[in-house]
């Protein structure tokens, strides 16, 4: 009896373990960068913490804190941010959504892409879902792409005007990639998923970014952990 108890309590275990879900609003963090499996940075560099960007600037009735180099200085951009609601401007997201302003030569002096990497935590499949918006509609673009290991997967482009907004994301199986670009992707402890965005007028925008991340072991993880679980059992009995 006590072998059968054991062994549902670890096929529960196991259950449990068969997948693990990570996601970049939940997760968020305003102490560390990079934080758990994410990582904000702007190209190879992991973006440093700001309290209050645009504190002299403006633009937010209080102070928003974020990953930027600078607050006010034309180093400013990238800047990766959660938002605490009180944007004086119009906008196409809520509070508590990741926002990113992409990098442009003007206020991005010396920074590369805005990218948001995931570090792979287990070996087995990888399954990416969610999606993009541009957060205003001024006359501005970008492109976004998704790279293992620096491989491209797919990619799209986002423009004032363009159908995309809060209530209709450009969902990342819509790129063109194909719907399966980012679905069961065979990964290893230790690869790195990057989401890269490239402006493609003068100045950069802000983009909404809405994205989980499935990463589900290989069976053998699993099975040995049943097996640990079973000799486990077997030594206590």
């Amino acid at each position: 009896m006590f072998r059968s108890f054991a062994l549902i309590a670890v096929a529960s275990c196991a259950s449990a373990a068969s997948a693990s879900i990570y996601n970049l609003q939940s997760d968020w963090s305003e102490l560390s960068n990079p934080f758990g499996p994410w990582g904000l940075r702007e190209g190879l560099n992991y973006l440093p913490h700001v309290d209050a960007w645009q504190r002299v600037l403006g633009g937010w009735s209080t102070f928003q804190p974020g990953w930027a180099r600078s607050e006010d200085a034309n180093t400013r951009l990238p800047f990766f941010f959660k938002s605490n609601g009180s944007e004086t401007f119009g906008h196409d997201w809520s509070e508590g959504e990741v926002v990113v302003h992409t990098t442009d030569p003007g206020n991005g002096v010396g920074s590369g892409h805005a990218n948001v990497i995931f570090t792979v935590q287990q070996t087995g499949t990888l399954s990416v879902t969610g999606g993009l918006w541009i957060g205003r509609d001024i006359g501005r673009s970008m492109n976004w792409e998704v790279f293992l290991n620096g491989t491209i997967l797919t990619g799209g482009f986002l423009a004032s005007g363009d159908a995309y907004s809060s209530a209709n994301p450009f969902e990342f199986n819509q790129g063109y990639g194909g719907t399966n670009a980012l679905t069961n992707l065979s990964v290893t402890a230790g690869d790195v998923l990057e989401l890269r965005f490239t402006t493609q007028t003068n100045a950069g925008d802000f983009v909404v970014i809405d994205m989980t991340v499935e990463n589900i072991p290989a069976p053998g993880a699993v099975a040995g952990l049943l097996t640990m679980g079973l000799m486990s059992a077997r030594r206590r009995r």
